[in-house]
């Protein structure tokens, strides 16, 4: 829906899972007026993961590493 690029990425592939997110911290905000330390270090860390994910998937350098890794030797313009 918000394409294959860089953002287009990480909107279709981890929106669901940030929403879950937002709404424990809310949770959290709205019970206890403050956010549990395990979000705190948690969130920003997988919030970044999802950031290299995506520079690695659109790197001209992974697919050969990719099919390296997996045993596919085959020219990348088939």
């Amino acid at each position: 829906m918000f394409g294959d690029g860089f953002w287009g990425m990480l909107l279709n592939t981890f929106t669901g899972t940030n929403l879950l997110l937002g709404a424990a911290v809310g949770y959290d905000i709205g019970t206890r007026r403050r956010v549990h330390r395990t979000y705190l270090i948690v969130v920003p860390a997988m919030l970044f993961s999802e950031l290299i994910c995506s520079y690695i998937y659109h790197a001209d350098w992974w697919m050969p590493i990719a099919r390296q890794l997996i045993g596919i030797h085959m020219p990348l313009s088939a």
